[in-house]
């Protein structure tokens, strides 16, 4: 998943992004190296590979709504999770929204549009991982938001498409819709 449209060659596709923001951080650091010199951002550097991972994992455990398992098995989620994205090519947010809970949302995954992506093979070790994992208190599965079949979201054709009736009609209805759309994601995912 791309989120820029802009990015025809994915470096800054989901899996992309740490590796994307460590070269981003040594040039950075290369440029301030005359304050702070060579040692320090070497050392300063070499944290961030290790910080990154753990940031993700737990990132990633915040938006599917599970409590961690412990490093071993919530680096193999974060990995099982990232492998079934990318070989699949499932739709992104689609994938977070269906399995927040993680297998308490077993149900409600096998009504999503994307429940086909679920019961292929390639699906196998993320349900696995899934299996070592509990939901968060703050899950909040009960919220409305999570009784829908699909997820906000804010690719580049829905925004061309609030633009449009804007643009044609000065018609903002479809944005004010959006908006407290994203109101209710905002207060399902709120801790």
């Amino acid at each position: 998943f791309t989120a820029a449209y802009f990015d025809e060659i994915g470096l800054y596709s989901f899996g992309r992004q740490p590796g994307a923001l460590g070269w981003n951080l040594s040039r950075l650091a290369e440029c301030l190296i005359h304050l702070t010199g060579p040692k320090l951002a070497e050392e300063v550097l070499a944290t961030f590979p290790g910080r990154i991972q753990q940031e993700f994992r737990a990132a990633l455990l915040n938006r599917l709504g599970l409590a961690s398992a412990g490093e071993e098995a919530d680096a193999a989620l974060a990995k099982a999770f990232v492998d079934f994205l990318t070989t699949t090519k499932a739709p992104f947010e689609q994938a977070f929204f269906d399995w927040r809970g993680g297998l308490a949302s077993t149900e409600r995954a096998k009504r999503s549009p994307s429940a086909a992506h679920y019961e292929a093979e390639a699906f196998a070790p993320v349900r696995a991982a899934l299996a070592q994992h509990r939901p968060a208190p703050n899950g909040r599965l009960d919220h409305p938001y999570f009784q829908r079949e699909t997820p906000c979201t804010m690719l580049i054709d829905e925004v061309e498409a609030l633009w449009t009736p804007i643009a044609e009609n000065d018609d903002w209805a479809p944005l004010y819709a959006k908006i407290a759309a994203i109101d209710e994601m905002r207060s399902a995912y709120k801790s």
